[in-house]
C-alpha cells in the first residue's frame, strides 16, 4: 500500500509539472508566433508594394518608344486615311507586343484618332478624353501613369501616357496611351493566401484586391467632400460606393462589423502620392492556425508523456517482465522512422534532379530565341540611324548578353546536377591548346597593362586524351576571373606533368596578383551563386556560377581544384587531373614553338631583321590601306566589316611576321563568331596602340 501511495504521488507531481511546463511553453510559443506573424506581414506587404511599383512602371518605356515613331507623328499632323491606317496597325502591334488592353492615339484636342479597339463595340475612336488627367498632364509635356475605370469600356486599367512631338524642342501635338489591365496585378495579390491585399487611392477607394467583394468599396468612412471629389474626376465611375465596414481600433489593428479583428499594415507606393498597399491578416484565423499547429506539434507529445508516466507506474509495480517486448516495439518504431527518413531523402533527391532537368530544358528553350534576338538586334543596329532607337537596341543587346551569360551558366550547372553532361575524351595537343589560350587573353591582359607569364613544361606529351571544350571552359573561367580582379602586376599560367607509363598527372596553375580571397570564404567560394563579401557586382559583374561549374567539371574529369589566396596579394588556383591517358600523336599536330618572351603591357615581341627592314612599308600600309577598313569597322559595327578587317589584318601580320597583329585578327574572328560585342570593341581599341608601337620601333631604329 505504501508503494502504491508513493507511485501515485510521484505520478501526480509529474503530471502537474508537465501541465505547468506545457502552459508556459504554450504561452512562449504563442507570443513568438504572433511576433513572427507581424514580421511576415511586414515582409509580405513590402514584397507586394515592390511588385506593384514594378507593375505600374513596366509600360513607361514602351509608350515612350511608340510615341516617337514617325507614323504616329504623321497621323496626328496629316490625319489622312492611309496614315491613320498605319497608326492603327502600330496600335495593334503595341497591344500584341506588350499584352496591353488597349493602345490608342489622341490628338491635341483630346479626340482619339487611332486605336487597337477601333473595331470593338466600345471603340475609343472618336471619343474625347481631354478631361482625363493622364491626357492633360501628357499634353503639357509630362508623361503620366493613371489608375482608373474606363469611361467607355467600364474596365479598370493603368493608363500610361506620353506626349507626341513633331520636333524635339516643340510643343506636344498629341498623346500616345497604353492601357494595361489590372487583373495581372490582382493575380499577384491572390498568391497571398494568409492575408487580404488592397490597393487604395488617396481617398481610400479600393481599386484592386484579392477579395473581389470589396472592389469599388471605400476602405474607411469618407467625408461628403471626398466623395464629391471622387465623383467629379469620374476616375472610378459615377458611384455610389459602399463601405467595407472596417474601423481602425488602434495602431496597426482594425475590426469589421462582424467582429473580426485584423492586423493592418499600410505601405505607401513610391512615386504615387497617397496610393497605398493595405495588408490585412485575420487575427482569428491566425490564432486558429497557431492552435492547430501547436496541437499537431506538441499535443501528441503531451499525450505520449502522460501515457509513458502511466505505463512507467504500472511497469515499476508489476509489469517488469514486459521490458524486452517494449524495447522491441521501440526498435521497430525506430527502424520504421529510418525507412521513412530514407524514403523522404530519396524523394528530395529525385525532386532536386527533376528541378535540374527542368532548368536544363528551360535554359535550352530560352537560349535558342535569345541567340536570334542578339543576332538580329546587332544586324538591325546597322540599319537604324535614329539615336533614340539605337539606344533601345543597345539596351536590348546589353540585357540580352547578360541574360545569355546567366542562361549558359545555369544550363551547364543544371546539366551537371541532372547527370546529363558527359565528358568527351579526344586526343588533344596541350601545347597548341595553351598557346591558343595565351593568344586569346594576351590582348585583354595587355590592355590592362599586366604582365602575362606562361610556363609550359617541355616534358608534357604531345597528345593527351582530354575534353578540350571543358578544359577551355575551365581555363576561361579561371583566367577570366584573374583578369577581372587584377589591376596591376601579373597573371601567370603554369603547366606541369608527371608521366606514369601510359598515363600522367597533369597540373595546371593560374596565378594572379589581384584582390585575393579571405580564408573564411575560400571554403564556400565554389558554391553556386556565392561571391566574395563586399565584392562590387556593378564593378566586377558575374553571377557566382563560374567557380561552381569549374569545380564540378574538374571533379568529373577525375581531378581536384586547390585554392591558395591572401587578400590584397592575389590568388592561385591549381587544377590536378589524375591518370590522364597519353594518346598517339594527333594528325597535323604542330607543337608550338618556344615562346621567346612574356607578352605584357610593357614589352613588344621582338621583330625579325627582315621585318625591321620593311618598317617604312609596314607603317605606310597601316596608316593608309588599313585605316579605311578600321574606320569602317568601328563606325558601322557591322559584323561583316569587322570580319573583313580581321582577315585582312591577320594576313598582313602573317606577311610581315607581326605576331601581335596575327593575334588581333584571330581574336576578332573568335569574338565575331561568338557575338561578343564587348570583346570586339576592346580588341578594336587596341589597334591604334599597336600602330603606335610600330612607329616607336621605327623611330628608335632610325
Amino acid at each position: 500500500m505504501k508503494l502504491r501511495t508513493i507511485l501515485f504521488t510521484l505520478s501526480l507531481l509529474t503530471l502537474l509539472s508537465l501541465s505547468i511546463g506545457g502552459y508556459l511553453y504554450y504561452s512562449y510559443i504563442k507570443e513568438s508566433f504572433l511576433k513572427e506573424t507581424l514580421r511576415q506581414a511586414d515582409l509580405q506587404a513590402s514584397r507586394i508594394r515592390n511588385r506593384t511599383s514594378s507593375f505600374l512602371s513596366q509600360n513607361q518605356k514602351a509608350v515612350k518608344a511608340f510615341s516617337g515613331i514617325g507614323q504616329i507623328q504623321a497621323a496626328i499632323v496629316r490625319k489622312e486615311e492611309a496614315v491613320l491606317q498605319q497608326a492603327n496597325a502600330i496600335s495593334d502591334n503595341c497591344k500584341t507586343s506588350f499584352d496591353a488592353d488597349v493602345c490608342y492615339l489622341i490628338s491635341k484636342d483630346g479626340t482619339t484618332i487611332a486605336s487597337s479597339n477601333r473595331n470593338d463595340k466600345d471603340s475609343f475612336v472618336g471619343k474625347n478624353y481631354a478631361f482625363r488627367p493622364y491626357f492633360q498632364q501628357a499634353i503639357h509635356g509630362i508623361p503620366a501613369i493613371y489608375m482608373a475605370m474606363g469611361v467607355t469600356s467600364l474596365k479598370r486599367g493603368v493608363y500610361y501616357s506620353h506626349p507626341v512631338y513633331i520636333e524635339k524642342q516643340g510643343l506636344p501635338i498629341g498623346v500616345m496611351v497604353i492601357k494595361a489591365a489590372i487583373e495581372p496585378l490582382e493575380e499577384e495579390f491572390s498568391h497571398s493566401r494568409e492575408g487580404i491585399v488592397l490597393l487604395t487611392d488617396p481617398h481610400g477607394f479600393i481599386f484592386a484586391s484579392n477579395r473581389q467583394d470589396w472592389l469599388f468599396h471605400l476602405l474607411w468612412e469618407a467625408t461628403p467632400d471626398e466623395i464629391s471629389a471622387i465623383t467629379q474626376t469620374r476616375q472610378f465611375g459615377n458611384g455610389p460606393w459602399k463601405r467595407t465596414g472596417l474601423q481602425k481600433t488602434a495602431d496597426s489593428y482594425a475590426a469589421d462589423n462582424a467582429g473580426n479583428k485584423y492586423l493592418l499594415r499600410e505601405i505607401n507606393i513610391d512615386n504615387y502620392p497617397g496610393w497605398k498597399i493595405n495588408y490585412l491578416v485575420n487575427i482569428t484565423v491566425v490564432a486558429e492556425s497557431f492552435f492547430g499547429t501547436f496541437t499537431n506539434r506538441i499535443g501528441w507529445v503531451l499525450i505520449v508523456l502522460y501515457a509513458i508516466i502511466g505505463i512507467s507506474v504500472l511497469f515499476l509495480y508489476k509489469f517488469a517482465s514486459r521490458d524486452i517486448s517494449r524495447r522491441k516495439i521501440a526498435e521497430d518504431s525506430l527502424q520504421k522512422s529510418r525507412e521513412e527518413l530514407r524514403h523522404a531523402k530519396d524523394a528530395a533527391e529525385a525532386a532536386n534532379r527533376a528541378k535540374s532537368e527542368f532548368l536544363a530544358n528551360m535554359s535550352h528553350e530560352i537560349r535558342t530565341p535569345m541567340n536570334a534576338i542578339l543576332g538580329f538586334t546587332e544586324l538591325l543596329s546597322s540599319y537604324v540611324t535614329d539615336e533614340q532607337q539605337k539606344s533601345y537596341l543597345e539596351a536590348i543587346q546589353s540585357g540580352g548578353k547578360s541574360l545569355m551569360t546567366l542562361i549558359n551558366d545555369i544550363l551547364d550547372l543544371s546539366e551537371i546536377e541532372a547527370g546529363k553532361m558527359e565528358i568527351q575524351y579526344k586526343p588533344v595537343n596541350p601545347h597548341n591548346l595553351f598557346e591558343e589560350i595565351r593568344q586569346i587573353f594576351a590582348l585583354r591582359i595587355s590592355e590592362k597593362k599586366l604582365d602575362f607569364i606562361t610556363d609550359i613544361a617541355d616534358d608534357i606529351p604531345e597528345s593527351l586524351l582530354l575534353d578540350e571544350v571543358r578544359i577551355r571552359q575551365i581555363l576561361f573561367n579561371l583566367i577570366g576571373n584573374a583578369v577581372k580582379f587584377t589591376e596591376s602586376g601579373y597573371i601567370k599560367i603554369s603547366v606541369k606533368c608527371k608521366v606514369l607509363s601510359v598515363k600522367c598527372d597533369l597540373t595546371i596553375t593560374v596565378e594572379d596578383t589581384g584582390i585575393g580571397i579571405s580564408g573564411e570564404l575560400q571554403s564556400v567560394i565554389f558554391e553556386a551563386f556565392r561571391q566574395q563579401d563586399g565584392q562590387s557586382t556593378r564593378k566586377y559583374g558575374g553571377t557566382g556560377l563560374g567557380l561552381a561549374i569549374t569545380k564540378r567539371l574538374v571533379e568529373m574529369m577525375n581531378g581536384d581544384i586547390v585554392l591558395k589566396s591572401e587578400p590584397g596579394r592575389g590568388s592561385m588556383f591549381a587544377i590536378l587531373l589524375y591518370d590522364v591517358q597519353i594518346s598517339d600523336k594527333i594528325k597535323d599536330n604542330q607543337v608550338c614553338e618556344e615562346i621567346s618572351g612574356n607578352v605584357g603591357a610593357n614589352n613588344y615581341s621582338p621583330l625579325p631583321p627582315e621585318t625591321l627592314e620593311k618598317l617604312p612599308e609596314i607603317t605606310g600600309r597601316l596608316e593608309n590601306e588599313f585605316n579605311c577598313l578600321f574606320t569602317q569597322a568601328c563606325e558601322t559595327g557591322v559584323f561583316g566589316h569587322i570580319e573583313n578587317f580581321a582577315n585582312q589584318i591577320k594576313a598582313f601580320g602573317e606577311q610581315y611576321s607581326l605576331e601581335n597583329f596575327i593575334a588581333l585578327g584571330k581574336n576578332l574572328l573568335i569574338h565575331v563568331g561568338n557575338f561578343d560585342i564587348d570583346s570586339i570593341e576592346a580588341a578594336l581599341k587596341l589597334y591604334p596602340k599597336l600602330i603606335e608601337e610600330i612607329r616607336n620601333i621605327k623611330q628608335g631604329d632610325s
